[in-house]
């Protein structure tokens, strides 16, 4: 596909989507980021085409932490953090990753296969120079927003389990055309972002698989390239996260819900394997709703999963998906209630649903900036780890000022992020 066929292409959807996935010097595809459909489908399509490099969108001063991200000792879900530590609060940037991230699933496959990776997001040191964030943030397009869980499940998620790459390549990229055909402008952070992807296509060889959010793909292939002349240094950490973190409902905007349930269908790869699992989901809700004093037995499983397979077949889906389980368990469980009894019943889905797997990373992976500034002030302050652990005492008087008062905020600030330096024993 090359940028002069869509200089001289029409709005037709149908025609833009058709020229977006097909073949030419680039593969690109689109993705919607924590979508095990597009993880399974990425590795394929990789396996297929064999690409000479691959490009993912994430900022070019990520690069160092490629090798920790496909490291065979790190278990997901894990997280990178980046800051520009003259920009403030302009220049951070924050990357969480589950197994079941595209950009994870293919940067593990190049990475093990010796193949080129690419990071061609605009770099966060050069983020603070764009005119957008001095505008209202209501200006800015939310992709994860327009590119939304519901419309994503039912087009992309659902359909997804027994079809080919390219089956879920062009879903994906028609999901991600409708949302930008739908968005009258975009913001001019998005415009800088797409036209430093546009330049960075330029450096990239043939045959490179390009993994971006498919809001973004019809953006890559016209218009202006710019790259930033300043970009200032940055700081990058790769930290330990949580499924609980990584759930839209715990804050983070570009989330997706019930991580645990997403984990479970990206090991999936047959109709079989999706069957048991949600047999399985709807098993641990019951096992969890009668632990917590709520009445769930193995006639509510039964009817629970006849529920979502019958929802399955007369929405023409080839197996259950999220949508259907939910449905399903809120139709059997809490009898359509959403309050009362279904409070409890919600309580036990998320338990489940959600998940407490928490990653890990390599003994000797580098450790992140902001706990070795922590150690530091730590130490700076007479609170170092090993007083700490021959349990020292120590009274602090923040009222006297000085390092007194410098150390009870230290430890205030410790304790709202309930990172535990004492225990009371009382």
């Amino acid at each position: 596909m090359s940028t002069d066929t869509h200089n001289q292409i029409n709005i037709d959807p149908e025609t833009l989507l058709d020229a977006l996935v097909s073949p030419g010097s680039h593969t690109f595809f689109g993705i919607r980021h924590h979508s095990p459909a597009c993880a399974r489908a990425v590795i394929q399509a990789a396996e297929e085409l064999r690409p000479a490099a691959v490009a993912v969108e994430m900022p070019a001063d990520m690069a160092d932490m490629l090798p920790w991200l496909w490291h065979t000792e790190t278990i997901a879900p894990v997280a990178v953090a980046v800051s520009d530590k003259e920009a403030g609060p302009r220049g951070m940037g924050f990357y969480p990753f589950a197994d079941f991230s595209p950009e994870l699933a293919i940067i593990r496959w190049a990475g093990r296969n010796n193949i080129p990776i690419h990071c061609i997001d605009l770099p966060v040191g050069a983020r603070a120079d764009i005119d957008e964030y001095g505008d209202s943030s209501d200006d800015v397009v939310d992709v994860s927003e327009l590119v939304g869980q519901e419309a994503w499940d039912t087009k992309v998620e659902s359909r997804s389990i027994g079809a080919s790459w390219q089956q879920v390549q062009k879903a994906a990229l028609a999901v991600g055309l409708g949302a930008r055909l739908a968005q009258p402008t975009i913001d001019t952070y998005t415009q800088a972002r797409e036209a430093h992807m546009r330049a960075c296509l330029d450096d990239l060889p043939e045959n490179t698989l390009i993994v971006v959010g498919s809001f973004h793909c019809q953006g890559l292939v016209t218009g202006e390239k710019v790259k930033p002349k300043n970009i200032n240094p940055v700081v990058t950490s790769i930290v330990r996260y949580s499924f609980e973190q990584l759930d839209y409902r715990s804050g983070y905007a570009s989330g997706i819900r019930d991580p645990q349930w997403q984990q479970g269908i990206w090991e999936c790869s047959t109709v079989a394997d999706v069957d048991a699992l949600t047999k399985a989901m709807i098993t641990d809700v019951a096992r969890t709703c009668r632990t917590d004093g709520e009445p769930a037995g193995t006639g509510e499983v039964a009817e629970a999963c006849r529920f979502a397979g019958d929802l399955c077949r007369i929405r023409h889906l080839p197996a259950p998906g999220r949508r259907e389980v939910i449905e399903a368990l809120t139709s059997v469980f809490a009898h359509g209630n959403v309050t009362g009894r279904g409070r409890g019943i919600a309580r036990a889905m998320q338990k489940v649903l959600v998940g407490e797997r928490h990653g890990d990373l390599p003994a000797d992976a580098p450790i992140p900036a902001l706990e070795a500034h922590t150690r530091a002030e730590m130490e700076r302050l007479g609170l170092s780890a090993k007083e700490r652990q021959r349990a020292v005492s120590r009274r602090i008087e923040p009222f006297k000022g000085g390092k007194d008062f410098e150390r009870h905020l230290l430890l205030m600030r410790l304790n709202v992020l309930d990172v535990d330096y004492v225990r009371d024993k009382t």
